[in-house]
């Protein structure tokens, strides 16, 4: 773990139910992205040491409080090795060093006590939107796991990560060659892998059955009306 600092993006594929259906939707296998926050000494550290948490934008509240960030914020702030445990694959993307600078830190802390009403959506209808390449009309403090990657990035780094609108990205928009000339560097590393069962292999091709015959069925009863 030597080789991740704070700042560094993390894009991973999953192998509970909610993931797999955003895999599904997004057309790939990567579900999910996250920022990179190390902690040492009771506080942030832009140094490769310390432990390692994961923030994140989720659909339930795990907020891992630092001694001296006490803020309710409804985002997941989760350690690592608990990440490990329901994830398959994670690969990271370094932050360019030209961006690592001695007050990141107290930026991203600021961001953090900024940003306490930012929630996870309450509904599926951004994902199927999103599949669809339709902007969805999310509330102003909702956001899934990739708009609010694109809107950390924009408010620490105050850069764009790319020109399309942030509610229509993909994970797999993340990831390289996919995202290329940003802050990150130009290539992707992996960072921890486990094998995945059979049940995350066959539940995606059942959910995207299940959801064209529901769409079948749908535009059928709107045809004969």
């Amino acid at each position: 773990m030597e080789k991740i600092s704070t700042g560094d993006i993390v894009i991973y594929e999953n192998n509970s139910s909610h993931s797999l259906i955003v895999s599904v939707f997004g057309n790939s296998w990567q579900s999910h992205v996250g920022v990179i926050i190390r902690y040492f000494q009771n506080h942030i550290t832009t140094e490769k040491k310390g432990d390692i948490f994961i923030l994140e934008a989720v659909p339930y509240f795990n907020f891992t409080g630092f001694n001296n960030i006490q803020c309710p914020i409804l985002l997941s702030l989760l350690d690592f090795e608990e990440i490990k445990k329901k994830t398959t694959k994670i690969t990271f993307r370094s932050l360019k060093s030209k961006y690592i600078k001695s007050d990141l830190p107290q930026k991203i802390t600021t961001f953090l006590k900024e940003n306490k009403n930012i929630k996870f959506t309450d509904s599926f209808l951004p994902f199927i939107q999103n599949w669809l390449r339709i902007p969805s009309a999310i509330k102003n403090n909702e956001m899934i796991c990739t708009e609010f990657v694109y809107y950390f990035y924009l408010q620490v780094f105050n850069k764009k990560l790319t020109k399309y609108a942030p509610v229509l990205l993909k994970p797999s928009n993340f990831t390289y060659p996919n995202m290329k000339n940003s802050i990150f560097e130009d290539k992707e590393e992996l960072l921890f892998q486990q094998n995945c069962d059979f049940f995350h292999i066959v539940l995606p091709i059942t959910i995207f059955i299940y959801f064209l015959l529901i769409m079948i069925l749908i535009i059928g009863s709107l045809s004969k009306n």
